[in-house]
C-alpha cells in the first residue's frame, strides 16, 4: 500500500564547497586540474552529482577517482571514491556489489582513522542490510553510525541514522515511535540545509500519516517531499513521493489520477535506473489493475515486480517465477480449451437441432420444395462457416499481437541485462590506466555473453582474467555475474592475489553457488552441471614478472617473434566430472620489455568460415599473433576484428568470442 524510502545512501563530504558545485562547473575545474588529491576531491564530486541523473557516469568518475587515489597514495580518496561507488551499486540495485565497495571504504577509512567517514560507511551498510530484510544487522550498524556522531559532534549526520531507525520500527508497524525519528529527522534536515534529507523525511511521515488513516496529512507531506525532489533535481525522491501520491488516489479510487502518477515515476525510474523505484512502481500497477478488476493487465505487472524483486534480492527465485509463469500460461490454456469445447458442443447441438428442423419440414412438404430445402439449408452451412471462420481469424490476430508484446517484454528485460553485464565488466578506461598497451577484443554471440573479462589492481600487481562459462546467451551471463563476484570476493574478502589460489578458492565456492558436492564415490552430484574456464594472469611490472594459472585456457607469450605456451590444467572451474577436482597448477614467468601476453576463450578458434566452412583453429590464431604482435595494441585489435569478420563472412558466429593482449 505504500512506498517507504528506507534508505539513505550518504557521501562523507570532505570539502563542502567541492560538494556544493553542480555537475557542469565540477567539468570545468576538471579540465583544467592537475593530477593532484584536488583532482580526486572533485571527480568524486562530480560522481556524487551524477549518481541519479547518469549513473554510468557516475561509475566512471568513480572509477577515475579511484585509479588517481590509488596511484597518489591517498587513502582519504581511495575511501571517498569506494563510498560513492558503493552508492551507485546500492541505487542500481546491485546490493552484493553495493556492500563490497561500502566494506572496502570501512576498512581504509578505520585504518587511517576517519571516524565521520567510517560513520557514513556504518550507514550505508545498514541500508543495505535493511534491503536484504535483515533489520536486526541494519540496527545494529545505525546504532555504531550514532555513537560515532554524537561522540564526535556531528548532529547533521544524525539525521540520517534518525530517519532509517525510524524506518525499522515502520517495518514493524510501530508507526508512533517511526514517526517520531521521522520528525526528528525532519528537524535536523532542516536546520542544516540538507534538503535530500529533508525531502526523505517527508515521504516517510506522509507514510506514517497514511498507515494511520490521516490521509489529508499524509498528502500534503509527500507534496512537500515532491517539491523539494523537484528542486534539487533529485530523482528518487520525485519517484517515490510521486508513488506514494498515486497510492492516496488509489485509496479514494481516483484510479485514472493514480496511474498518471504511476506512470511518470515508471519512466524517470528507467530513465535514471532506478531499479527500487521500478520495483515499486510494478508493485503499485498490479494491485491498481487487480483493484480495477482488470486481472491480466495485473499479473503482467505482477510478473514484472517477481523478476525484478529476485534479481535484487535472490537470484535462486528466478525458477520459482518461472514455474509460476508456466503454471498462470499452462492453466489459462486448459480454460481456453474447456472454453472452446463448450463452445463446439453448443454448435454440434444447435447443428443438430436445426437438421431435425429441416428434415420435419422436408417431410411435411411437397417434392416440389426439396430443392428449395436444400438450397437453404447449404446457405445457412456456408454462412455458419464463414462467420465460425472470421472469429477465428480475429482470434488468431489478437494472438499474434498478445505474442508480439510478450516477446517485446522478453527482449527488452534481456537487452536491459546486457546493461547490468556491461557495468559489471571492467571498463575499457579502467584497463588501458592500469595496462596502457593493451586491447579487449569481446564479441557476444548473442545480447548478453557468456565469455567475462575481469582486470583489478591489488598491491603492486595488475590481476587479469579471461573467463568462458558453460552455454552463452542468458544461462551464460548468469554464470558470468557469479564468476565475477567470486573474482572479487577470492581479492577483496579472501585477499588472495596468487592466480592458482584464486582458482582454488573460485572453483570452491562456484560448486557451493551451484549446489555442487562430492558423492562417497568421488563422483560429482550437481542439480546444475555448470562450469566455466579461466585464464588467470597476475603481472607485476616494477619486478618484470607474472604468475599464470588456468583452468583449460591457456596463456601465450610471443617474445622476439617466438611464441611460448604456458598450459593450463585440464580442469574447469566449477562442474568436474572425473572425480576429485585437483589444485591449480601455478606457472612462474620472468618477463621481459617488449613482451606480449595473450589471454582468450574458444569462440575465435571455434569459429567456422573461410569459404570451405571450417573451424579458424588454434593454428591459425598462432600465426595471426606471431604476425602482429610487434603492432601497438589498439591496431592488434583491429586485425584481429579484421580477420574473424573476414574468416566468417556471411556465416552465423558459433559462439561468445573473447581475446586479451597485454604488452609488458
Amino acid at each position: 500500500m505504500f512506498r517507504i524510502i528506507c534508505l539513505l545512501p550518504v557521501l562523507f563530504i570532505l570539502s563542502s564547497a567541492v560538494f556544493a558545485q553542480k555537475a557542469d562547473s565540477l567539468e570545468a575545474v576538471l579540465r583544467s586540474s592537475r593530477e593532484d588529491t584536488s583532482r580526486v576531491r572533485t571527480l568524486t564530486a562530480l560522481a556524487w552529482q551524477l549518481r541519479t541523473s547518469d549513473p554510468d557516469g557516475a561509475s566512471r568518475r568513480a572509477q577515475e577517482a579511484l585509479v588517481l587515489a590509488n596511484r597518489l597514495g591517498d587513502e582519504k580518496g581511495q575511501g571517498d571514491a569506494w563510498n560513492v561507488t558503493g552508492v551507485v551499486h546500492y541505487r542500481r540495485g546491485d546490493y552484493v556489489q553495493a556492500a563490497a565497495a561500502h566494506l572496502r571504504a570501512l576498512s581504509i577509512r578505520e585504518r587511517i582513522g576517519d571516524e565521520e567517514g567510517s560513520a557514513i560507511s556504518y550507514i550505508n551498510l545498514g541500508n543495505v542490510y535493511s534491503n536484504q530484510q535483515n533489520g536486526k544487522l541494519a540496527l545494529d550498524h545505525y546504532m555504531r553510525a550514532a555513537d560515532i556522531l554524537e561522540k564526535n559532534g556531528k548532529p547533521q549526520r544524525l539525521g540520517a541514522v534518525y530517519l532509517n531507525i525510524g524506518t525499522i520500527y515502520a517495518e514493524e508497524k510501530k508507526w508512533g515511535q517511526a514517526l517520531d525519528f521521522f520528525r526528528e529527522a525532519k528537524k535536523l534536515a532542516i536546520a542544516h540545509g540538507n534538503r535530500a534529507l529533508e525531502a526523505q523525511a517527508n515521504n516517510n511521515i506522509g507514510v506514517a500519516y497514511e498507515n494511520t488513516g490521516r490521509y489529508d496529512e499524509a498528502r500534503k507531506a509527500y507534496a512537500e517531499s515532491y517539491a523539494i525532489g523537484v528542486a534539487e533535481d533529485d530523482a528518487p525522491s520525485m519517484i517515490d513521493a510521486g508513488i506514494n501520491i498515486g497510492n492516496i488516489y488509489r485509496l479514494c479510487k481516483q484510479y485514472a489520477e493514480a496511474m498518471k502518477q504511476y506512470d511518470q515515476a515508471e519512466e524517470l525510474s528507467r530513465k535514471t535506473q532506478y531499479a527500487e523505484g521500478l520495483l515499486a512502481v510494478y508493485d503499485v500497477k498490479a494491485k491498481t489493475f487487480r483493484d480495477m478488476q482488470q486481472f491480466e493487465k495485473a499479473l503482467i505487472f505482477q510478473i514484472r515486480f517477481k523478476a525484478i524483486s529476485d534479481s535484487l534480492y535472490s537470484i535462486e527465485n528466478t525458477t520459482k517465477m518461472n514455474e509460476l509463469t508456466t503454471r498462470w500460461q499452462t492453466e489459462r490454456q486448459e480454460r481456453e480449451l474447456l472454453a472452446r469445447e463448450a463452445e463446439l458442443a453448443k454448435q454440434r447441438e444447435s447443428e443438430r437441432r436445426a437438421n431435425m428442423r429441416l428434415w420435419i419440414t422436408a417431410a411435411v412438404a411437397l417434392l416440389v420444395l426439396v430443392f428449395g430445402t436444400w438450397a437453404f439449408y447449404a446457405y445457412t452451412q456456408k454462412q455458419r462457416a464463414g462467420e465460425l471462420l472470421a472469429a477465428q481469424k480475429r482470434e488468431i490476430e489478437y494472438k499474434n499481437e498478445e505474442l508480439a508484446v510478450k516477446n517485446k517484454d522478453i527482449t527488452d528485460s534481456i537487452v536491459y541485462s546486457r546493461r547490468i553485464q556491461q557495468a559489471l565488466l571492467p571498463s575499457p578506461a579502467y584497463m588501458q590506466q592500469l595496462l596502457p598497451d593493451s586491447f579487449i577484443f569481446y564479441r557476444p554471440k548473442d545480447i548478453v555473453s557468456g565469455d567475462f573479462y575481469w582486470v583489478e589492481s591489488w598491491g603492486r600487481q595488475v590481476l587479469v582474467a579471461a573467463a568462458d562459462c558453460t552455454g552463452h546467451g542468458v544461462p551464460g551471463a548468469l554464470l558470468s555475474v557469479v564468476g565475477l563476484n567470486l573474482l572479487n570476493q577470492a581479492v577483496q574478502v579472501h585477499g588472495l592475489s596468487s592466480p592458482a589460489p584464486m582458482l582454488n578458492a573460485v572453483n570452491k565456492n562456484l560448486a557451493q553457488a551451484l549446489g555442487q558436492r562430492q558423492s562417497g564415490e568421488g563422483q560429482t552430484v550437481s542439480q546444475l552441471h555448470d562450469g566455466m574456464d579461466i585464464a588467470l594472469l597476475a603481472i607485476d611490472r616494477s619486478e618484470m614478472k607474472a604468475e599464470f594459472a588456468g583452468a583449460n585456457n591457456p596463456l601465450w607469450l610471443l617474445r622476439k617473434g617466438e611464441l611460448i605456451e604456458y598450459r593450463a590444467d585440464r580442469q574447469p572451474v566449477g562442474l568436474h566430472r572425473d572425480g576429485e577436482h585437483r589444485p591449480f597448477t601455478s606457472h612462474s614467468i620472468a618477463l621481459e620489455p617488449g613482451d606480449m601476453l595473450y589471454l582468450f576463450s574458444d569462440g575465435y578458434a571455434d569459429q567456422f568460415g573461410g569459404g570451405a566452412q571450417k573451424k579458424f583453429k588454434q593454428r591459425r590464431l598462432r600465426e595471426l599473433l606471431a604476425e602482429i604482435a610487434a603492432q601497438p595494441a589498439a591496431q592488434q585489435r583491429i586485425l584481429i576484428e579484421e580477420r574473424f569478420e573476414d574468416w566468417k563472412g556471411s556465416l552465423e558466429q558459433v559462439d561468445d568470442v573473447l581475446v586479451i593482449g597485454i604488452r609488458v
